[in-house]
């Protein structure tokens, strides 16, 4: 019964609004069941502020297609080096930015602004692209042998569905991966400061298991935020979601140790 009450929607519910029920409903859930929340959770992030962007791109340059033939400016890459009538640039969110100009000679690394999950600029002799943070530059000059333009990138549109598809299912990867990092900081930081009387607490993993359910509101805003193009302030947003997340997971520490107003600190 009450894997019924705390089923996929009451879970989320709960874990964003109701801290004081965490001891009652998910707390009792099943590994699995946990394991099921963080995957949605992390699912619905990348949707909204990675999938959700992309396609809103995509229709607005009528698809990946006409924009190949039509949106971006005639150019040829051969003999190890670019030729294109026309700059091109263009930014998806903060989840993609692509840079091409074929006047500029070459890009370094320095140009990369490190405010993209995805960067790639493209000069006459070399491109310079960042993935999750990490810097690589590849000179055209090793792709001699490789002749390319608008027509061909509509050819070899397949293979960058299957790109586009390992990119996001890399960046929910990513996501989780950080989501548990930082929900193993609060664990250890919170778990810390909550102690009843004689010095108990709880364990460390029922402490990272409450900072996972804790950090939900915040991730889904976060991620909404980021696909309306930040109108919150980013450090408003951090101190809002750190107070609140760390809040949550003291009431319900405090509720599980039976430690009503008082505990003790000890950093």
């Amino acid at each position: 019964m009450q894997e019924e009450k705390t089923g996929l929607i009451d879970g989320f519910f709960i874990a964003c609004f109701r801290p004081s029920e965490y001891d009652t409903t998910l707390m009792k859930n099943s590994t699995g069941r946990l394991i099921r929340h963080l995957l949605v959770l992390m699912a619905f992030v990348v949707f909204i502020d990675t999938v959700i962007p992309f396609a809103a791109w995509d229709a607005s340059v009528g698809g990946l297609s006409n924009l190949f033939l039509k949106g971006i400016p005639e150019f040829s890459l051969k003999n190890g080096s670019l030729e294109a009538k026309e700059p091109l640039e263009f930014a998806l969110g903060n989840a993609l930015h692509v840079k091409v100009d074929a006047d500029k000679e070459s890009f370094d690394k320095d140009d990369i602004k490190m405010e993209y999950a995805q960067e790639f600029l493209l000069s006459h002799s070399n491109l310079v692209m960042s993935a999750d943070y990490a810097v690589r530059e590849v000179k055209l000059a090793d792709w001699k042998d490789i002749s390319i333009d608008n027509r061909t990138l509509v050819d070899m549109l397949p293979v960058f569905r299957i790109v586009i598809t390992i990119s996001i299912l890399m960046s929910l990867g990513i996501r989780i991966a950080e989501y548990l990092f930082t929900a193993l900081f609060y664990a250890f930081f919170c778990r810390r400061s909550v102690r009843t009387e004689d010095g108990k607490s709880v364990s460390f993993g029922q402490a990272f298991i409450i900072s996972i359910y804790a950090k939900t509101l915040f991730a889904i805003i976060g991620s909404v935020d980021t696909a309306l193009g930040h109108p919150l302030p980013a450090t408003l947003l951090i101190l809002v979601s750190v107070f609140v997340t760390m809040s949550y997971i003291s009431r319900v520490e405090m509720k599980m140790l039976g430690v009503d107003k008082k505990w003790n600190i000890k950093l």
